[in-house]
């Protein structure tokens, strides 16, 4: 497609304008500096009157969004992260593509996504647009890591006999 060209070599030229602009060749901290500012566009008001143009966006990819990508079925994705120890500012750009790819299809796929609410828990199905979904997923893995380390809290109380109730 002409437009998902368009945008992609616009991409590349931005990932190497930050490359230059934060002194680091590093294509994982140039994709966040430019995937969040995307997202950061996104939240002015008339933001809306773009859409089609924030469709081609790219899911920003850091520690939340990667939690929800380990849990694809995609061997060459997990061993990609363990390599880079789930580092995002450590990712090369091949590793990068194929994570996006990966994310567009789990998106397009309508799987169920399991979201905190103040009545319990609801799956939802997450928007196709991979910018929106980030929205999302951001949110729920970061709550999903708070209840982790509050679990291991408790364990760690509980083991020196500490009742702790907050």
């Amino acid at each position: 497609n002409n437009t998902d060209d368009k945008f992609e070599k616009c991409f590349e030229y931005c990932i190497n304008i930050a490359k230059n602009i934060l002194g680091n060749n590093s294509y994982g901290i140039a994709q966040k500096f430019i995937n969040m500012s995307f997202k950061y566009l996104y939240c002015f008001d008339d933001a809306g009157e773009y859409d089609a143009k924030f469709e081609k966006c790219h899911m920003p990819l850091d520690k939340y969004t990667l939690n929800w990508v380990k849990t694809f079925e995609n061997d060459k994705i997990k061993k990609g992260l363990i390599d880079i120890k789930y580092a995002w500012a450590n990712m090369e750009e091949d590793l990068y593509f194929k994570i996006q790819e990966a994310i567009s299809d789990q998106l397009k796929n309508k799987n169920n996504y399991k979201v905190d609410l103040k009545d319990g828990k609801e799956n939802i199905c997450l928007p196709s647009n991979k910018l929106l979904a980030e929205f999302i997923i951001w949110n729920q893995e970061k709550i999903n890591e708070i209840k982790r380390e509050r679990k291991k809290l408790d364990e760690s109380y509980e083991k020196l006999c500490i009742d702790l109730k907050i």
